[in-house]
This record gives structure tokens, sequence and C-alpha cells, in this order.
């Protein structure tokens, strides 16, 4: 039977999904002109990626945590994070290769290494402000927000 509360917790994840996968299909060209002389590119493209994937890690975790059965203790919270890190993980390396058939886009590794960066860095922030948490220490485990 389908579980309303299931889709309730991944849909945010989802759609924020959809949205990094819509704009990787696009090509360079429908983006805006950036002057290079005032800030460089490349450096603004590794700030996007990592700033959309932390977003993500985000709301991975939110749903992650929210749809385990019995989230009561810290070990369980670690596991959470680790299941959250793979989805984001597969999610960054399906949008690399999402680019192969785009023109003027290419799957690179540095573009990969600044997603799971920016959502491990998101997950880290996650697991610090869980550890921090007094639900923890009652056994109870709940997202900050």
């Amino acid at each position: 039977m389908f579980d309303v509360s299931c889709l309730r917790n991944w849909l945010p994840a989802i759609l924020w999904t959809l949205q990094i996968f819509y704009f990787s299909s696009l090509p360079r060209s429908s983006y805006p002109k950036i002057d290079e002389q005032h800030f460089g590119t490349s450096y603004l493209q590794y700030i996007y990626h990592f700033g959309q994937y932390f977003c993500l890690s985000l709301l991975v975790y939110r749903a992650t945590l929210r749809g385990s059965v019995s989230a009561k203790t810290a070990a369980r919270h670690g596991h959470v994070l680790k299941h959250a890190l793979l989805a984001i993980a597969i999610i960054a390396f399906l949008d690399e290769l999402i680019q192969i058939p785009v023109p003027t886009r290419k799957f690179t590794v540095r573009d990969l290494m600044a997603d799971v960066a920016g959502g491990g860095f998101g997950l880290l922030l996650m697991m610090h402000m869980g550890k921090r948490s007094k639900d923890i220490n009652r056994g109870e485990l709940d997202t900050p927000w």
C-alpha cells in the first residue's frame, strides 16, 4: 500500500534533485553571461555545485531520518548518515552522466568532487547539530527544523 508520509518526507529531496537534473541538462549558452574579470567563472561553478548539494544533503538527511522506522539511538543516526551520503553520491554521479550528451557540457570529476563535498559538509553539519541536540541524549532523534 502507498505510504503518504513517505512521499511527504521525500518530496522536497526529489524536487530538489529534479531541478539539479534540469539545470544540468541545459547547454552552457542557456546561462547568463558572467564577467570573468570580476569573478572567475571556474570558482563560481564549484560554489554552485557545492551549494546545490549542500541543500540536497539537508533534504536527503531529513527524509532518511524521518523515514527510518527505529531512529532511536546514536548508532542509528550514523546509519542514516551513511545512507544519505550514498544517495547524494549516486545523485551526483547521475547528474554528471546527464551532462555527457548535452552540447557545451561534459562529465568532470572536479564537479563530482564539489557535489560530494557539498553534500558531505551538509551531512557533517547535521551530525554536529544532532550531537548537540538534547533529543539524542534522550534517545530521540529528529531533524533540527
